[in-house]
């Protein structure tokens, strides 16, 4: 495990960027050499003439080129944490909440470890947008996604589909867990009173469907599907509830 740890922080973008750049600094001691070279003086005896310049070469270069390598790995960070990152609500957006469901319904299939889904809907929210402007209904969406994201474990996924959708992706849950897990979010979401910046506030309910992976979950689209057709269910019945599949 440590070993593996070691590994993956060797291919970190700002390490992997830094190593780079420490490995081109050697260019230019290098460089200088041939040219030394080129023009009759032998590498030994270049190096033995100037030690001190190339000691100031190498470390001069080492320290500018680690130094940027070390500034383009943080900004391929950023960016890549961007491209998978809702700008509206700062929780993960549909592209990744795809990819870590494809590769986590491989997983649970071939483990036979559970995997569930709570898709959730906030109830009446274009009323919402339609009286209080589309401003508010935007601060409304940050705040519910912050109040589930307050509701979940570490390690499970919570991704923004579409408007007002969002999904979570448990992992190792179970049916009895699962549920526990949306009632708990459908409560909060529903006792936390959502200010707006004008002082105002209001109250909303959400409401949610859930599924698991079973033999009848042929693919991860049907898994999503199942928990999408309980929220409809959920919807029909009289919204601020909980069905499963």
């Amino acid at each position: 495990m440590h070993i593996r740890y070691q590994f993956s922080l060797l291919r970190h973008p700002i390490w992997v960027r830094a190593l780079q750049g420490l490995v081109l600094s050697a260019g230019a001691p290098c460089g200088w050499l041939l040219i030394q070279a080129l023009h009759g003086i032998p590498a030994a005896v270049s190096l033995q003439q100037n030690t001190g310049v190339y000691i100031y070469m190498l470390l001069g270069t080492a320290i500018a080129f680690t130094g940027f390598g070390i500034y383009v790995g943080y900004a391929e960070m950023k960016l890549s944490k961007l491209a998978l990152v809702d700008r509206g609500t700062g929780v993960y957006n549909s592209n990744y909440f795809f990819e870590r469901l494809h590769e986590a319904f491989l997983t649970a299939r071939r483990t036979k470890k559970p995997l569930s889904l709570i898709m959730i809907d906030l109830d009446n929210f274009k009323q919402i947008n339609q009286r209080y402007g589309h401003l508010a209904g935007d601060q409304l969406l940050k705040n519910v996604a912050k109040t589930i994201k307050d509701c979940i474990r570490s390690g499970e996924t919570l991704a923004r589909l579409e408007g007002d959708q969002f999904c979570v992706l448990l992992y190792g849950s179970n049916e009895e867990e699962t549920l526990n897990a949306a009632n708990r979010i459908r409560a909060t979401v529903q006792q936390r009173k959502k200010g707006f910046e004008d002082g105002s506030s209001v109250t909303i309910t959400a409401s949610l469907g859930t599924a698991a992976v079973d033999e009848w979950t042929e693919t991860e689209l049907s898994l999503l599907e199942a928990a999408n057709n309980a929220l409809l269910r959920a919807k029909q019945a009289g919204c601020n509830r909980i069905l499963s599949a």
